[in-house]
C-alpha cells in the first residue's frame, strides 16, 4: 500500500469522489455481469431488500425519483427474469431473488473489506459522515438549480 500525501490535494473534492466511485462502479460492474445483471437492477434488489416489499408504483417512484435512475424497466427484467413478483399489489423478492441479492451482497461486503484493509475504521466513519453531507448539501444545491 503506497503512503498517503501529506501534501494538500488540488484536485476538487468532488473530482475525487468521483474517481473513487467510478473505480469501485466497474468492480461491482464485473461482478454483476457474472450473473447478466446491470446497475439499475442490483439498485432495485437492493432496495426491495433493504427497504421491504411496495406498491409497483411507490418502487418506479423511489428508484427515478431518490435513486435517480432513468427508468424503473429493471423491475419488469428482474420479474421476467424470476427475481422479482408482484404478490398482494406489492413487489417483492423471490426467493431466488433473495437468494441472488444474498450471494452478490456479501461478495459486495468482501470486497469492499479488501478495499479498506488497513484503513482505520474512525477514518471510514469520519468518511460516511462527510460524503453523506456532500451528498445533502449536493442534493439541496441541485434543487435550486
Amino acid at each position: 500500500m503506497t503512503k498517503p500525501s501529506t501534501k494538500p490535494s488540488t484536485t476538487p473534492f468532488g473530482q475525487d469522489i468521483g474517481v473513487a466511485s467510478a473505480a469501485g462502479r466497474r468492480i461491482l460492474l464485473a461482478l454483476l455481469a457474472k450473473d447478466q445483471l446491470d446497475f439499475p437492477e442490483w439498485l432495485t434488489l437492493t432496495t426491495v431488500n433493504n427497504e421491504g416489499p411496495r406498491s409497483r408504483d411507490a418502487l418506479e417512484a423511489r428508484l427515478t425519483g431518490g435513486l435517480l435512475l432513468e427508468d424503473a424497466d429493471a423491475i419488469a427484467r428482474l420479474e421476467s427474469r424470476g427475481a422479482l413478483r408482484e404478490e398482494s399489489g406489492a413487489i417483492e423478492l423471490t426467493g431466488a431473488g433473495q437468494a441472488l441479492y444474498d450471494r452478490l451482497a456479501l461478495a459486495v461486503r468482501d470486497i469492499g473489506g479488501q478495499l479498506l484493509d488497513g484503513v482505520s475504521p474512525d477514518d471510514v466513519a469520519t468518511t460516511r459522515r462527510v460524503l453523506r453531507t456532500y451528498t445533502e448539501r449536493a442534493a439541496a444545491r441541485a434543487e435550486l438549480g
